[in-house]
């Protein structure tokens, strides 16, 4: 019997989610549904917040723009040149991506303590026992992180994306493993 640990996936960028998309279709090929592994995708969709499933069993979290009720309200850590950026200026700044996830990050957070425990749930052991798989005895999740840094979210948020999903991890009684996969920007990208 194979052991392995329970697995996050987080995918930032165009290139990263082919990569996470393309895994998950050879995983699926090969085993099928594996439930000691959580692929998520997050993308800046600046009207439409929302969290969705596609049929490779990848969980879709998509960013909204930040919002500030005045510039007052702004974080300290915010550069204040993006007082006098448009929107469409801001979204090519890693941090107004990094503003979007701390906004949602509640969000990712409670979703990560919903489903982080069901990767180890004992209904998951059993599915991977019929599938002659087995999870390791001890804490760790492994957590990887695939960015593409040619994408402005994933270059301004991939390091928070990280601590984030190694907090939750520790507060859940677990080691996280923490793995960067990222992809460089070609010589032809702005």
């Amino acid at each position: 019997m194979l052991a392995i640990r329970p697995v996050i996936l987080l995918g930032v960028g165009a290139q990263a989610e082919r990569t996470v998309q393309g895994y998950m279709r050879l995983v699926s090929q090969r085993q099928g549904r594996v439930p000691a592994l959580l692929p998520i995708l997050l993308q800046y969709a600046p009207h439409n917040p929302a969290h969705a499933q596609d049929q490779d069993q990848i969980h879709i979290l998509s960013l909204s723009a930040p919002v500030f009720d005045g510039p007052e309200d702004w974080p300290a850590w915010f550069p204040p040149e993006q007082k006098t950026l448009t929107d469409a200026e801001r979204t090519r700044t890693r941090s107004w991506m990094r503003a979007a996830l701390l906004q949602r990050a509640d969000d990712l957070q409670e979703f990560l303590l919903e489903r982080v425990p069901q990767l180890i749930s004992f209904e998951s052991v059993e599915e991977l026992r019929e599938k002659e798989l087995g999870l390791h005895g001890d804490s760790q999740v492994e957590v990887y992180v695939i960015a593409d840094l040619s994408d402005h979210l994933a270059s301004g948020i991939l390091v928070d994306l990280a601590r984030l999903t190694a907090h939750v991890c520790r507060q859940l009684g677990r080691q996280a493993s923490v793995t960067g996969l990222l992809y460089l920007p070609n010589s032809t990208s702005p």
